[in-house]
């Protein structure tokens, strides 16, 4: 299974890397000297994620729980600053966003959304497989019955505090809209 990881690895790499060529060569005028290579190895964000799963979409119980970048607008550049606005105004109070993919949508991050888009796509909400977006870190999880869920993490830190992880459990088992707060 480890050589399936690196090559599933290495597949969302290239993806990337060649959507951000692509980018460059689209919009060449609205980079200065310099900016395409920072542009190029820069952190990968949730929306290149997101675009990856829509080019490659996933198994259908498969969920993208987003942060809500709207607040970084103003450092925000190129194509994220385009996505922001387009993606995330509607969910502008709102701190996380649910991504289902086959089809796509974008929904409200509150329980009662996250167990209807189950239900219309005949998905347990126990049987989800998560991609957690830590702010700067991107997880996967899955749920464990009957009350845990299993974050798959690469990063030697503790994300159980963090408020996309404890979303995640309070979305499959009914602890309210917003996160509790958890000690690590």
């Amino acid at each position: 299974w480890l050589e399936e990881l690196r090559d599933r690895t290495d597949d969302v790499m290239k993806f990337i890397q060649a959507d951000r060529r692509r980018y460059i060569t689209d919009h060449e005028g609205d980079f200065a000297k310099g900016d395409a290579e920072k542009y190029l190895t820069a952190w990968v964000a949730n929306y290149e994620i997101s675009k990856y799963l829509q080019a490659n979409p996933p198994t259908p119980n498969t969920v993208f729980l987003r942060t809500n970048q709207l607040h970084e607008l103003p450092e925000a550049t190129h194509e994220e600053r385009d996505l922001i606005v387009l993606e995330e105004t509607p969910f502008t109070t709102h701190e996380f966003i649910l991504e289902f993919f086959s089809p796509r949508e974008l929904l409200l991050c509150d329980r009662p959304t996250f167990l209807k888009a189950c239900r219309s796509r005949g998905i347990e909400p126990t049987d989800v497989i998560w991609i957690l977006d830590l702010k700067g870190h991107f997880n996967t999880a899955v749920t464990l019955p009957p009350h845990d869920i299993l974050i798959i993490d690469t990063y030697l830190a503790n994300h159980c505090s963090n408020k996309a992880a404890l979303m995640c459990y309070d979305l499959v088992h009914g602890h309210g809209d917003e996160p509790r707060s958890a000690n690590p």
